[in-house]
C-alpha cells in the first residue's frame, strides 16, 4: 500500500496522468437480433439458434433488447432486457401469425455478420417469402403454393434434413394463424 502511494506521489511530480478506462457493460448474451417490418418483427435468438416471426396488423410495443422468456406455438413471450418490461404476442385479431424456424440454411439466407455485428440481411422481406413458415389472409384463393398448410389450415409444420451422408442437417419450421388466415411453410 506504501508503495502504491509512492508510485502516485512520484508519477503526479512528473505530470503523469492515469486515466481510468471507462465502466463498460458486458454485452447480454441472450439479447435477441431483431427486426421490424410493415406487418411484422422476426427475432433471432443466438443461444438457440432458432427464429421467431410475428405478424400484425397494428405495429404492437416491440422491446429494444428482446430476450425470450417463452415460445408456444400460439404465443411468444419476450421481455426486454433492460427494462425487464415483459411482452406478450398470442394470436388475436392483430397478431394473426406466430411462428419458429430453425436450421442452417434459415441462418444462412436470413443472418449477415457474426458476434457482435449479427445482423439479418438487407433483403430480409425477400427472404423471409422466400424461406420461411408464414399466414397469409384466407379469401377464397390461395397466394402460394405450399408444402404443408394451405387454404383452411390454421397451422402446419415442415421438417426437412438429411441423414449421415448430408451431415445430419435439419430444417424446421412451424406456424399458427388466426382465424381468417391460413397456414403456408415451405421447404427451402
Amino acid at each position: 500500500m506504501k508503495s502504491l502511494f509512492i508510485m502516485i506521489a512520484l508519477a503526479g511530480s512528473l505530470g503523469i496522468v492515469f486515466l481510468a478506462r471507462p465502466q463498460v457493460d458486458p454485452p447480454t448474451p441472450n439479447v435477441m437480433v431483431r427486426h421490424v417490418g410493415s406487418d411484422y418483427a422476426i427475432f433471432y435468438n443466438p443461444p438457440t439458434a432458432t427464429f421467431y416471426l410475428f405478424q400484425f396488423n397494428t405495429a404492437p410495443t416491440i422491446p429494444n433488447q428482446p430476450v425470450l422468456v417463452s415460445f408456444a406455438p400460439q404465443e411468444l413471450r419476450l421481455s426486454d432486457s433492460n427494462t425487464k418490461k415483459p411482452a406478450v404476442y398470442s394470436l388475436s385479431n392483430n397478431v394473426y401469425g406466430i411462428a419458429s424456424m430453425s436450421g442452417e440454411g434459415y441462418q444462412q439466407r436470413l443472418l449477415t455478420g457474426s458476434g457482435a455485428s449479427l445482423a439479418f440481411v438487407s433483403d430480409i422481406n425477400t427472404a423471409l417469402e422466400e424461406v420461411s413458415c408464414k399466414c397469409y389472409r384466407d379469401n377464397g384463393r390461395q397466394y402460394k403454393d405450399c408444402d404443408s398448410g394451405g387454404e383452411g389450415a390454421n397451422g402446419c409444420e415442415v421438417t426437412d434434413g438429411g441423414g449421415v451422408a448430408t451431415a445430419n442437417w435439419q430444417h424446421h419450421c412451424q406456424v399458427s394463424c388466426h382465424s381468417g388466415y391460413y397456414a403456408c411453410c415451405n421447404k427451402k
